[in-house]
């Protein structure tokens, strides 16, 4: 674990972490009923078009594995699972696959494309603290702000480690999100204080807590 911390690569990509296979049609009237509802709305849909299948796996594990085993539908279909890892799961997505012709190979290009622009992907410490080092170095800007940056740019999905930082990240998203920057504002002046008593403390304190969630 230490050295997957350390690793300037992440330990989940599509290039080692997938599978892709086909799954032939059976019968209708041989449709295993757990089946009926995604049957359904693949049918609704046009060839190539996946769908992530989540909300029609069970919450029991072992019946979540029968389901995607046993999986088999009126009409060939395809799917791509992506191992997450740990208790992130698989993702498991879905398609149709004409029945009586070769597969389109541009079409189903296309389509890998788009999967592998969705899944999710997962930095390692030392991956993170390169890019914040790297710009640590611009005047005025606080190890909270480098981290909301290094996420949006990099589209990052591992979670904050620690309650406080995460808060500090949601409320800047809130403010990106709302183009406002005035909707940070500092609770000494609100409290009516404008003396300079206590910056020196302030001053620490800011310091401190920069460096330990740097």
């Amino acid at each position: 674990m230490t050295n997957l911390h350390h690793s300037d690569e992440s330990a989940r990509n599509p290039e080692n972490d997938c599978i892709m296979y086909r799954i032939s049609a059976c019968e209708d009237e041989n449709l295993n009923e757990n089946y009926s509802q995604l049957n359904n709305v693949l049918l609704e849909i046009h060839f190539y078009e996946y769908i992530d299948i989540k909300q029609y796996l069970p919450t029991d594990v072992m019946k979540r594995y029968r389901f995607i085993k046993e999986l088999q539908l009126t009409f060939p279909i395809g799917i791509y699972r992506y191992y997450q890892g740990n208790y992130l799961g698989t993702i498991n997505y879905v398609w149709r696959i004409p029945e009586n012709e070769e597969q389109n190979e541009t079409l189903k290009a296309r389509m890998l494309a788009r999967i592998n622009k969705e899944l999710p992907h997962y930095f390692t410490r030392q991956m993170r603290k390169n890019v914040l080092n790297k710009y640590s170095y611009i005047q005025k800007v606080t190890p909270a702000v480098l981290r909301m940056l290094h996420f949006d740019l990099t589209g990052n999905a591992a979670v904050t480690s620690d309650a406080i930082s995460h808060d500090v990240e949601e409320r800047l998203r809130l403010m990106l999100s709302l183009a406002d920057p005035n909707i940070i504002f500092d609770l000494r002046t609100n409290n009516g204080f404008k003396g300079t008593k206590f910056n020196v403390f302030w001053d620490e304190m800011d310091a401190y807590f920069n460096e330990q969630v740097l």
